[in-house]
């Protein structure tokens, strides 16, 4: 993929904000709500960057019987490595400090 081509990074950002996961937005959202000082618009962009977290959590509780099921060992175990460093990621220290903050 070129990085360089307008189009095709336009398209890949309007995908990420139709897919409803697209965290860098809503966090640079926040902030900017913030600093205008929508302080209740602010903070709703920052509790769905929180949210994302907590579905990402959901949804490996379905990974957990699958991989034992399908015995993909090596795959469980990189799960909960990821699992283990989510919520260490800066878009969740961010949006958690500024959503208490």
């Amino acid at each position: 993929m070129d990085l360089a081509d307008r189009y095709i990074n336009s398209e890949c950002v309007k995908r990420m904000l139709q897919a409803d996961q697209c965290m860098w937005y809503e966090l640079a959202s926040g902030e900017s709500y913030f600093r205008q000082g929508e302080l209740g618009r602010a903070h709703k962009k920052f509790l769905a960057v929180e949210k994302h977290y907590a579905d990402i959590t959901e949804d490996q509780f379905d990974f957990h019987s699958y991989c034992l099921r399908k015995m993909t060992l090596r795959a469980y175990v990189e799960m909960l490595k990821f699992q283990d460093q989510l919520h260490s990621h800066a878009y969740f220290h961010k949006a958690a400090a500024r959503a208490t903050g």
